[in-house]
């Protein structure tokens, strides 16, 4: 009892200096049905968000009914200020209408970063509960795995402290505070000031919709008007993590290749995990992700990445993955025509004839975009193709097996039933599909095997805090 007050009177010690008690992090992820404003039946919207004396606007999207902004907005809440409607520590998705019928916007809204020791995220004060332990492993149990398809588990985090970090004040320290993501859902500690070994003794839970999803963990220091400096990085593929491990990540840089500045940073945390494998559904999209813009390092990557693949056929460095390669090559010349290829261009010529005139920034601002389009289409099919030889790899074991599972099932089908049927299957079930499952998304079962299946630059990501 009296370790835990004095562990108590260190922890309000330290956060006397933060004046704001949490951190509202706002997502603006995109508006439907908005009014039209001007004359050709469009708006070019944007949206304001304020907070006691916080002010900040979104990008405008000219032109549009639907915008999508995909901005993050981080304001900083008082104690005086109240939103005890919204439960802290959780990430909420909400769809707000807008007054008078004016639309509706969707974002993601979490409060976190809470100072108070006394908050159930402080670990200082936690105590775990066997009740509740016993509850999570009845609610994630084999009896109720059709229960709730899109609750698959439940991640538990607790973040000790870190050491090594580097000075990103004239002082020679820091005030580092840490940020944990799992896709879109996203919680961070307090900050710790003037320090370069931070204690931050936090316990987070998220749900786990995808097994195969990765917990990325962020170091920042807060800098003066709430600007933020990256101080180190790691990713953790949640089927890796061993249950009740209390381990050291070495932090790395923003592309998790090389060690983090500093004098060897790393983050002590441990993770209890429960959760099932679903994995042939579509793979969830995070909304912050940064843009993937034209650069010719980018292009070059991707276009050898490509060549490798290709090379690799060549070079029978996986039989199954030649014979497959020769027998396509075969098909496509035999099936190719001359004449295609004009017809090809003739269409290209067809659709800018079609289109308005448009000006000269307008035509850059097309090039620019085509030749974007064209390297990120290069990186996909590179990224398509060392999936493919990474599941033959077994490099996720269980995902290998469940390929060969699916492949054996499919030739057990083709055998017993004719393919007939099935194309009329798969036909009615298209056609289908709106009326009967109106809000499903459509989705490709292989494409969604193939998207959990780590490219060669992800496991290089992956690994990087292993060494």
């Amino acid at each position: 009892y009296f370790q835990r007050n004095t562990k108590l009177c260190d922890v309000n010690r330290r956060l006397k200096s933060q004046i704001w008690s949490s951190v509202v992090t706002i997502v603006l992820v995109e508006g439907k049905n908005l009014l039209p404003m001007d004359i050709d039946g469009f708006s070019d919207p944007y949206a304001k968000f304020r907070l006691g004396n916080e002010k900040y606007k979104s990008k405008v999207i000219y032109k549009t009914l639907n915008p999508s902004w995909l901005e993050q907005f981080d304001l900083h809440l008082y104690d005086d200020q109240n939103l005890t409607k919204l439960e802290r520590e959780k990430t909420h998705r909400i769809w707000q209408e807008l007054e008078e019928g004016a639309g509706s916007i969707f974002l993601l809204l979490t409060i976190s970063g809470t100072t108070a020791s006394e908050t159930i995220s402080d670990l200082t004060t936690y105590e775990e509960n066997p009740r509740e332990r016993t509850n999570l492993e009845k609610r994630y149990g084999l009896i109720h795995t059709f229960t709730n398809l899109r609750d698959v588990g439940h991640l538990t985090v607790k973040v000790f402290r870190a050491q090594g970090l580097a000075a990103a004040d004239l002082g020679g320290k820091s005030d580092p505070f840490c940020v944990l993501e799992l896709v879109n859902a996203r919680l961070q500690t307090q900050t710790e000031y003037k320090t370069l070994t931070p204690f931050w003794q936090k316990i987070f839970t998220f749900n786990v919709k995808d097994i195969n999803s990765v917990l990325e963990v962020t170091v920042y220091d807060e800098d003066r008007d709430h600007k933020v400096e990256f101080l180190g990085k790691v990713a953790i593929p949640l089927l890796r993590i061993r249950n009740g491990e209390k381990k050291w990540y070495a932090l790395k840089d923003k592309k998790l290749h090389i060690r983090a500045k500093g004098n060897c940073p790393q983050i002590l945390l441990e993770m209890t995990i429960r959760a099932s494998i679903r994995t042939i559904n579509p793979k969830e999209e995070k909304y912050m992700q940064t843009e993937v813009k034209f650069k010719r390092q980018v292009f070059v990557r991707n276009v050898m990445r490509l060549k490798a693949i290709i090379m690799g056929c060549f070079e029978w460095e996986s039989t199954a993955r030649s014979v497959v390669s020769l027998v396509l090559f075969i098909v496509i010349c035999y099936y190719f025509e001359p004449y295609m290829l004009p017809i090809a261009l003739l269409l290209i010529f067809l659709k800018h004839y079609m289109e308005e005139k448009k000006t000269l920034k307008e035509r850059l601002q097309a090039i620019q975009e085509v030749t974007q389009s064209v390297q990120n289409s290069i990186g996909y099919i590179a990224t398509l193709g060392e999936a493919i030889k990474n599941t033959f790899n077994f490099t996720v074991p269980y995902l290998s097996v469940l390929a060969i599972i699916m492949l054996a099932s499919t030739a057990v089908v083709l055998y017993l039933i004719s393919v007939r049927y099935l194309i009329m299957a798969w036909g009615v079930n298209k056609f289908a599909r709106k009326l009967i499952r109106p809000h499903t998304v459509p989705n490709n079962e292989v494409l969604d095997l193939l998207s959990r299946v780590p490219d060669d630059e992800e496991l290089i990501s992956r690994n990087a805090h292993n060494r």
